[in-house]
């Protein structure tokens, strides 16, 4: 519980040193060009005392004002003039700065999803589902989302073998009310710190929740947290309790709403990127994602999940009717093992899936433009 101590006094704080540089150069910059609109009009302020005089003067009679008179009453308004511009000039900078600096903040930092991973698997460590260390795993995914703003429903299931376990929902709105569902699982498989499987997927997902707080997207964006998708017992049946939980309980009108949905799962290491269905339900999700992967240059592939009853939290949505999709990097040879550990976890591999899904809603906003 280390990490869940610690990391009160860690938010907020910016993961890396070159981006508390430019936020402090930010910072000054803005602080600059404040200061420097105060003085402006505190100077304009000044030099307007006498602007009553100065219209009554402009106002008499041509021949009864001398030129030196009428040089200094023009360079006085000449002034004004040059100082409002200036105060204006002065305020678009602000807002270009204020701009900037939220577009630093609204990128993928890959170090700060690994820095959930570490915490996750490292600190946290095994998740069995219904176990304490999933329990633990849930609260600091829910003090992690709160820090940014997100008001956290926590969904609770019961499982066969009397243990319970709980989903996390966390909802960004955006511009229309179709939704789009980004999903992981936090448990592990004992006796697995589960690092790629599936701490992860949850450091990505986190790492977007903090994004998409600041930029938003075209559909609401639900984030959420999976608990209990590893098997239970010898039965190869019994696994995806959150995400079947969830899916059961939809009504008509959320089922829907729900455009999409992508299970994000062991997204840490290997050298082949996937997007995987079950090829039960619709391929929709999957067409999009392929098409656009060939324009931006992603190298991603599809792979068939072959698993009997899926291999990931999409099958409940899939067999539901709902456009669903599995990326994945393979193979890790780890998995499900002790040595899955934050130390083979590879940046490359939680960045490009990070860098994707972001490149999937920016260009969903593309095609509302069009």
């Amino acid at each position: 519980m280390g990490g869940l101590k610690d990391f009160a006094k860690r938010k907020g704080k910016v993961g890396r040193f070159s981006r508390r540089k430019i936020w402090l150069f930010l910072f000054l910059l803005i602080l600059g060009l404040l200061a420097t609109c105060l003085y402006a009009q505190g100077f304009l302020q000044g030099t307007r005392i006498n602007q009553s005089r100065v219209g009554k003067e402009l106002a008499q009679p041509f021949e009864e004002t001398s030129a030196s008179q009428r040089l200094v009453l023009r360079r006085e308004r000449s002034s004004n003039e040059t100082l409002d511009k200036l105060i204006k000039k002065m305020n678009q900078l602000v807002k270009t700065a204020a701009k900037t600096a939220q577009k630093i903040e609204a990128r993928f930092y890959t170090a700060q999803a690994i820095k959930h991973i570490k915490i996750i698997s490292g600190e946290i460590g095994v998740r069995q589902a219904g176990s304490k260390g999933e329990s633990q795993a849930a609260d600091y995914i829910e003090k992690v989302l709160s820090s940014y703003g997100y008001e956290v429903k926590r969904q609770k299931f019961e499982l066969p073998n009397g243990r319970s376990s709980e989903n996390l929902i966390a909802i960004a709105p955006g511009q229309l009310d179709r939704v789009l569902i980004l999903g992981a699982h936090y448990d592990s498989k004992p006796p697995s710190p589960g690092a790629n499987d599936n701490a992860s997927g949850v450091g990505v997902l986190l790492e977007l929740a903090r994004i998409y707080k600041i930029r938003h997207a075209v559909p609401t964006i639900k984030f959420i947290f999976f608990g209990a998708e590893e098997m239970i017992d010898t039965n190869p049946d019994h696994h995806h309790y959150g995400s079947r939980h969830y899916v059961a309980h939809l009504s008509p009108g959320e089922k829907e709403k729900i455009f999409g949905m992508f299970s994000v799962d062991m997204v840490g290491y290997g050298n082949n990127f996937h997007v995987r269905t079950m090829k039960r339900g619709s391929q929709s999700l999957v067409k999009k994602l392929l098409s656009l992967t060939r324009q931006k240059g992603f190298n991603l592939t599809f792979r068939k999940d072959e698993g009997r009853y899926g291999w990931s939290v999409h099958e409940p949505f899939e067999l539901a009717g709902i456009p669903a999709a599995w990326l994945e990097w393979r193979n890790d040879p780890y998995y499900h093992t002790p040595r899955d550990t934050y130390i083979h976890i590879r940046s490359f591999c939680v960045e490009t899936t990070g860098k994707l899904i972001i490149s999937f809603l920016s260009n969903l906003s593309e095609e509302k433009r069009d």
